[in-house]
């Protein structure tokens, strides 16, 4: 401990967490009184614990959440490469970022998240990058009259594409989203 006037009393090396300092003091008059005062430690930095959406994606997403391991100081969150006017609203470990314009399909969103918790610990800076597919799976079933799925009926998309039904009449295909003709046959 260093005093170094008479109000200021500088405390090095606590522990991590809460910690319990009982501060004695001494007037001139020799009147002894003491205190204690509870303090919360924190030296951790705190980091993106995750994006919704996150990764491909199939919508256009009209709001990106962040999730931080702690609450965030909201005027040190920095998020840079995303449009200048796009509405960002933190609140505690939640960050939404609302895109403006929203991102086009077969687009990607790539941007940096920096700031720093309640403590003032700064987190390291960390990349989000969400893509949106332009991809979608287009499934069903091609069943009889007697509502029995059909097994090996082909199934044929405009642009070519084909597959087979399953056992069960099932069928799933990749394409393009879009306006989507299916057609069907059975040899």
């Amino acid at each position: 401990m260093e005093f170094y006037d008479e109000e200021v009393l500088i405390i090095n090396d606590l522990p991590e967490g809460e910690v319990e300092v009982k501060i004695f003091s001494r007037d001139r008059a020799g009147m002894v009184s003491d205190q204690v005062i509870l303090l919360f430690v924190d030296r951790t930095k705190p980091y993106l614990v995750g994006s919704n959406p996150n990764g491909t994606v199939t919508i256009r997403p009209d709001m990106i959440e962040l999730v931080f391991s702690e609450t965030m100081d909201v005027s040190t969150i920095k998020i840079s490469g995303i449009s200048d006017t796009s509405l960002v609203e933190a609140i505690g470990r939640r960050t939404e970022i609302y895109p403006d314009p929203l991102p086009e399909f077969g687009s990607s969103i790539t941007f940096t998240v920096s700031g720093k918790d309640l403590q003032g610990n700064p987190m390291v800076t960390e990349m989000v990058e969400i893509t949106i597919t332009d991809q979608v799976t287009l499934s069903g079933w091609i069943r009889d009259e007697k509502n029995r799925g059909l097994e090996g009926v082909k199934v044929i998309l405009q642009d070519g594409k084909f597959t087979y039904t399953e056992k069960d009449g099932s069928y799933s295909i990749i394409t393009k989203m879009g306006n989507i003709t299916v057609y069907a046959y059975k040899d």
